[in-house]
């Protein structure tokens, strides 16, 4: 069972990882307008705001990548096993 939990827990990580990826791409681009005006601090604030959105979207399901890399770890466990 700690074992499972670990695995969810890395998968779920996995996925947020990914997510955070994705969004900071998605994000890059963005530049003038929006709570903060094009100050230097507005990266900061951006990448804070997609690590946070990511965590999020991950523990809320996600997009299903956390299934796949959890169903692959358990198969290595497994063949490993024996």
């Amino acid at each position: 069972p700690q074992a499972q939990a670990k695995g969810k827990a890395q998968a779920q990580d996995f996925e947020a990882m990914s997510l955070n990826s994705m969004f900071s791409q998605m994000t890059s681009g963005i530049k003038g307008d929006g709570p903060f005006g094009n100050t230097p601090g507005t990266g900061v604030w951006r990448s804070m705001l997609t690590e946070q959105y990511s965590k999020s979207f991950a523990q809320a399901g996600g997009v299903g990548i956390s299934a796949d890399v959890y169903r692959s770890l358990i198969l290595q466990q497994a063949s490993r096993a024996g």
